[in-house]
């Protein structure tokens, strides 16, 4: 069985927002529903009413993870990140379950999930199977279709693919059929594809994103404050690699990406969880530990050294782009050292100095001379990266550093984030807990309305290891987060409450992925969906609430 989410991004009105999605700001509760009910929306920027909620978008699965089956099997989400509706216009099948009698239109903003089933068995060519849905953007000459098929050069043979044979984009020509890629039989998740701008501004899809994608939408974000931009977060970015373990931590249960930190700016990463320590016989890395005071389990990842190079040498190739280093103390240990009670003791101000001088003074272009500003999200894109150079902040939280404005490197206060994640290894429990704390903590009215909070948040869309499941690799559990990023988180974000960062583990994994593999394989095989989809976010959902500033689509 595959599964088709269709999400769009796309919005004919200034404020055309799905059931789920519960404006915040000064707006009255009397607004706020559910998908199942069809509601009239009022947008708090204008005070006209704005699209009714759509009621015959089909709900999306909550674990998009795939049976253990013979058969081929996966989902797919497609999102839509335009200005207009996706109109169905019709279908046709061969050898496919539960096709026919599916398919919508996708509302402009909107999401929705297809049930794609391949027939199979003995006396089942799959040369014949065959699927295409097609779909046209509102009001345009624009065209796609979604096609299943079979295509006896590739393996597995039955795929997923778009056909962009009535559009072309600023990343893809008019006429590609774009391959999707596909998960093995029985390791299968969501594939995803992104489709995001308008007619006047152009199009882009996740086939090719631009790996400079802040840079690209400064006609759009350059004068929107920090604080209300989207980027992608990698959670402890470090951990590309094992490089020294305890007794009980493996790639399993400590690893926590596939490509290493250049890899991850190329994919969309903005944001960086470095964690250093001491380890490996006095070097200074990165980590991942979980330590008591009787015990400690995880391992080393890059050394600092390696990462600090590594974002130079992405700077240097992909000018004007902004990147943000969270330098912490979540794993400031000593490793080398046990205590008498075989745990690890705390780095001491001594052995941090030469670790945090090497960030102060190792990043080249460095977003400097900020000293005198209170909080650095109340800066605009162009100020920070207007130059076309693009900039380094790093924020130095919970060590004993002195901050150099000089050197853009600056106390954790200077952009305090919230930053509070589930601590939960059940799927379900994660998405409510960070729903919830997004709807809470993130209203986007008028700057200095009391009931505003333009604070910077963080949506941590991971999950930990725990005991109801100490099996399941981290890498798994992040396939099967990531995939509802596309229509479960989505759908929850309005133009007056959207993060400012998306926390995810295995930054570019489309589906699960083996261990081991190159860095050049894991380019290969990750692709730049988490990119287009903070892209929508900026370009579609931001743009229609006039208080964040900056242009529109």
């Amino acid at each position: 069985m595959w599964l088709f989410a269709l999400i769009s991004f796309c919005r004919a009105s200034p404020l055309s927002i799905s059931v789920s999605r519960s404006l915040h700001g000064n707006i009255p509760n009397s607004t706020f529903s559910t998908r199942a009910v069809a509601l009239q929306l009022v947008d708090v920027c204008t005070g006209q009413p704005s699209n009714t909620n759509p009621t015959n978008i089909p709900p999306g699965e909550i674990k998009a993870q795939k049976a253990l089956t013979d058969t081929q099997a996966a989902y797919l989400t497609i999102v839509n990140g335009c200005n207009q509706d996706f109109e169905f216009l019709g279908a046709n099948q061969w050898q496919m379950r539960n096709w026919d009698g599916q398919w919508v239109t996708i509302p402009a903003g909107e999401s929705a999930q297809f049930d794609i089933n391949f027939v199979q068995g003995l006396f089942t060519k799959d040369s014949d199977t065959g699927g295409e849905a097609y779909f046209r953007i509102k009001n345009t000459d624009k065209r796609f279709h979604i096609s299943a098929d079979y295509v006896s050069s590739m393996s597995p043979k039955l795929r997923a693919r778009i056909s962009y044979d009535g559009i072309g984009t600023k990343d893809t020509t008019q006429g590609t059929m774009f391959d999707l890629g596909f998960p093995t039989k029985r390791n299968g998740n969501t594939l995803q594809w992104v489709l995001t701008g308008s007619d006047s501004y152009g199009y882009w899809s996740s086939a090719n994103p631009p790996v400079t994608y802040l840079h690209s939408m400064l006609n759009v974000i350059g004068e929107r404050k920090l604080k209300y931009v989207t980027m992608i977060v990698s959670h402890d970015a470090g951990m590309s690699e094992i490089d020294g373990s305890t007794a009980f931590s493996t790639w399993q249960n400590t690893q926590t990406q596939w490509l290493d930190v250049y890899g991850q700016l190329v994919r969309g990463s903005r944001w960086f969880d470095i964690r250093p320590c001491l380890g490996n016989s006095g070097k200074h890395m990165t980590c991942h530990y979980s330590v008591s005071s009787n015990g400690a389990v995880g391992s080393n990842g890059l050394e600092v050294d390696e990462v600090i190079a590594q974002i130079n040498r992405f700077m240097d190739e992909y000018p004007g782009e902004l990147v943000i280093i969270d330098l912490n103390n979540e794993s400031g240990f000593d490793t080398d050292r046990r205590t008498p009670e075989q745990s690890y003791n705390r780095l001491t101000d001594d052995q941090w100095r030469p670790i945090w001088e090497k960030w102060r003074d190792g990043i080249k272009k460095p977003c400097k001379g900020f000293d005198s500003v209170a909080r650095l999200d109340d800066l605009t894109m162009n100020t920070l990266i207007g130059d076309g150079q693009g900039c380094v902040i790093t924020l130095f939280r919970s060590i004993p550093a002195t901050e150099d404005a000089s050197k853009g490197f600056y106390s954790y206060g200077k952009l305090s984030a919230y930053n509070s994640y589930a601590n939960t290894d059940e799927y379900e429990k994660m998405r409510t807990d960070q729903l919830s704390k997004l709807q809470q903590n993130r209203k986007l009215g008028k700057e200095g309305d009391s009931g505003t909070k333009d604070g910077f948040f963080l949506l941590s869309w991971t999950m930990t290891l725990g005991v109801n499941d100490i099996v399941t690799p981290l890498a798994d559990r992040a396939a099967i987060a990531q995939s509802s990023l596309f229509w479960s988180a989505y759908l929850a974000f309005t133009p007056y409450s959207y993060p400012n960062v998306i926390y995810v583990d295995f930054v570019g994994q489309p589906y699960l992925l083996d261990q081991g593999k190159s860095q050049a394989d894991y380019l290969k095989q990750t692709g730049g969906h988490l990119t287009a989809l903070a892209m929508a976010v900026n370009l579609q959902i931001a743009s229609q609430n006039c208080y964040v500033g900056g242009g529109k689509i």
